[in-house]
C-alpha cells in the first residue's frame, strides 16, 4: 500500500470515528441517572491504570454498582491513546422510576487524551468527548478588496467570520484636468486607511495577549496590489506564519471560498478543503457527457444498485444522514435483503406482492438495524472503495444535500444506464437476495435498550 493510499485510509478511519462518537454524545445528552448512578470515567494515555482502579476502589460502594472496576480488569495496561468508560443505571428524562437500565459503554478514542477526569452525577460529563472532536489546527484568511474585508477562520470543516468591514475606495479615472494629482492623492490616502484598519484588525483577532499568533498558517488574498499592501503592513509575526498569497476576483464570502480553493495545496488535510475537492470530483463526473453511460450516481437506489455491480470507487454521505439499513429475512424461504429506511420506521411485513414469496403471504423478520454510514463502511470497504463522510458547511456540501439526496458515489469504471436500471427493478421485484430498499412511512418503533 502505497503512502497515499494509507494517508487516504487513516483520514477515513479517523471521520468514521467522529461520526460514532457525535452520535454516542448526541444519544448521552438526555440520559440521567438517579444521585451519582453516573460514572465518567477517562483515562490519560499517560496515566496507570492501577492507579485509577485505586482511585475507584476508595468509593467502592458506588463502583459495585456501575461495574467499572470489573470493566478496568479487562484492560491489562492503558491503551496506547488512553480509555474512556462511561457507565451506570440510567433512563432518559421521561422513564420514570423503577425502568433504569444499566449501561456501559468502553472504548479508546481516536486520538490521545492528555487529562484524566472522574467524576459521578446523574448525568454524563460530556466536555471532555467534545473537545476529541475539535480540529486545533486553525488557518486564518483575510480577503480584501475595494469594497471593504473580511477576516476568518477554517477549523476543520467549519468556517467563522471573524471580522468584516464595508468600504468603498474612489476609482481611477481621467478626469480632473488640473484636479487629477489631488483626485490620485486622495485615491491614495484612502487606500492606505483601508489596508492600516485591516491590517490593525488582523493583529487583533490573530494575535494573543501573549503576542503569540493564534493560527497555524495565513493566507492573504484580494485584488490586484492591495493584498500586498497588506501584507507590508502586517505584523512581523502574522508576516512569519503566511502560507500563501492568491488572487481573488471577489471579496466577501464568495471570495473566501475562492481563496480556499486557490489554496489547497497549502491547506492539505484541511477537512473543509477535503469535502470541497471530493464532492467537486463527484459533480464534475456526473456532468461528464459519455453518450448512455454513468460516471456517478446519487440516491440510495442509484448508489446501492452500484454497490452491488462493484461499481463503486469513493461513496460520498452526509455526515448528518439519519437514514438506517435494515437486514431483514423471510419467514418462509430464508432469502435476506437490505431496506434503506427513515429512522424509527416499525418492523413491515410484506406479502406475495412485495417480493414475498410463493403466495404463502409470510411476513419480513427484522434482523438488524444499523446507521446507514455504519452499513456503507461495512460493503465499500468490502467491494474495495472509500467511504468519505461530509458535512453541509461548504456550497457544494449544501448541494448534495439539498438536491442530491445527500449521498452519492463516483464509479471506478462507467455503468451503462439501463444496466443500473436493470439492477433498480430487480431490487423493487425481490428478485436477489442482497437487494436494497429504500422505505418511508411506517409507525414509529421502540428503540430498545442499545441505542448507541
Amino acid at each position: 500500500m502505497s503512502s497515499t493510499d494509507s494517508s487516504q485510509l487513516q483520514q477515513q478511519q479517523q471521520q468514521l470515528a467522529e461520526w460514532k462518537l457525535q452520535r454516542l454524545i448526541k444519544s448521552l445528552e438526555e440520559v440521567r441517572g438517579g444521585g451519582t448512578s453516573v460514572i465518567t470515567l477517562i483515562v490519560s494515555c499517560k496515566d496507570q491504570l492501577t492507579r485509577t482502579s485505586a482511585k475507584i476502589a476508595e468509593e467502592l460502594s458506588v463502583a459495585s454498582n456501575i461495574k467499572s472496576r470489573q470493566r478496568l480488569k479487562l484492560y491489562k495496561k492503558t491503551p496506547p491513546n488512553g480509555l474512556i468508560i462511561l457507565c451506570g443505571e440510567v433512563g432518559d428524562d421521561t422513564t420514570s422510576r423503577g425502568k433504569e437500565r444499566k449501561l456501559l459503554v468502553d472504548f479508546e478514542p481516536f486520538k490521545p487524551v492528555q487529562r484524566s477526569f472522574y467524576v459521578c452525577n446523574s448525568a454524563f460529563h460530556l466536555d471532555p468527548l467534545r473537545e476529541l472532536l475539535t480540529s486545533h489546527e486553525r488557518y486564518g484568511f483575510v480577503v480584501t478588496e475595494g469594497n471593504g474585508c473580511l477576516i476568518a477562520e477554517v477549523q476543520g470543516n467549519v468556517k467563522k467570520t471573524l471580522f468584516r468591514l464595508t468600504a468603498s475606495l474612489p476609482n481611477k479615472h481621467r478626469r480632473g484636468g488640473q484636479s487629477a494629482l489631488r483626485f490620485d492623492r486622495l485615491r491614495a490616502e484612502s487606500r492606505l486607511a483601508l489596508v492600516k484598519k485591516v491590517a490593525e484588525a488582523a493583529g487583533e483577532v490573530f494575535l494573543q495577549k501573549d503576542a503569540t499568533v493564534s493560527v497555524k498558517g495565513l493566507v492573504v488574498a484580494g485584488c490586484g496590489d492591495l493584498k500586498n499592501e497588506l501584507k507590508a503592513r502586517l505584523d512581523p509575526k502574522l508576516q512569519n506564519v503566511i502560507i500563501k498569497m492568491v488572487d481573488t476576483a471577489y471579496g466577501g464570502e464568495a471570495g473566501l471560498d475562492q481563496a480556499c480553493d486557490l489554496a489547497a495545496d497549502a491547506l492539505a488535510g484541511v477537512r473543509l478543503v477535503e469535502e470541497r475537492r471530493a464532492i467537486g470530483s463527484l459533480l464534475e463526473a456526473a456532468t461528464r457527457e459519455d453518450g448512455a453511460i454513468r460516471h456517478a450516481v446519487f440516491g440510495t437506489q442509484e448508489v446501492t444498485a452500484a454497490l452491488r455491480l462493484g461499481a463503486c470507487g469513493r461513496v460520498i454521505v452526509w455526515e448528518g444522514t439519519e437514514l438506517e439499513a435494515v437486514t431483514r429475512r423471510h419467514a418462509e424461504t430464508g432469502e435476506e435483503k437490505v431496506d434503506i429506511v427513515a429512522p424509527r420506521v416499525a418492523p413491515v411485513v410484506q406479502t406475495e406482492r412485495d417480493g414475498g414469496g410463493n403466495g404463502g403471504g409470510g411476513g419480513w423478520e427484522e434482523l438488524q438495524r444499523v446507521p446507514l454510514i455504519e452499513w456503507l463502511d461495512r460493503e465499500v470497504a468490502a467491494k474495495g472503495g472509500e467511504l468519505t463522510l461530509v458535512s453541509d458547511r461548504t456550497p457544494e456540501g449544501l448541494q448534495l444535500v439539498r438536491g442530491l439526496g445527500g449521498l452519492g458515489a463516483l464509479l471506478r469504471f462507467g455503468v451503462q444506464a439501463e444496466v443500473l436500471e436493470s439492477f433498480e427493478e430487480s431490487k423493487e421485484d425481490g428478485g436477489d437476495g442482497g437487494q436494497e430498499r429504500e422505505t418511508r412511512g411506517g409507525e414509529e418503533g421502540d428503540d430498545g435498550d442499545d441505542f448507541f
